[in-house]
């Protein structure tokens, strides 16, 4: 079974379906559980700085802290 393998793609369409449907608080979860089942999901990165740009540039660097390890990574 190689659904728990591609979970992280489950919650990447929940979250394109919950932002069609406008609940965009939802759609960051979703793309927030997916990133933190494949942090290097480009699309869904992508969709998630969409809906939390015009937030404060400090919030959005700790939000995405909370993702990336910059210790780890390098």
């Amino acid at each position: 079974n190689s659904l728990p393998t591609n979970l992280w793609m489950v919650k990447n369409a929940m979250g394109a379906i919950s932002e069609q449907r406008n609940n965009y608080g939802e759609a960051v979860e979703y793309y927030l559980e997916s990133l933190k089942m494949d942090n290097k999901n480009s699309q869904c990165f992508d969709r998630l700085i969409m809906l939390i740009h015009t937030q404060p540039e400090q919030e959005i660097i700790l939000f995405i802290n909370t993702l990336y390890n910059l210790e780890d990574e390098a």
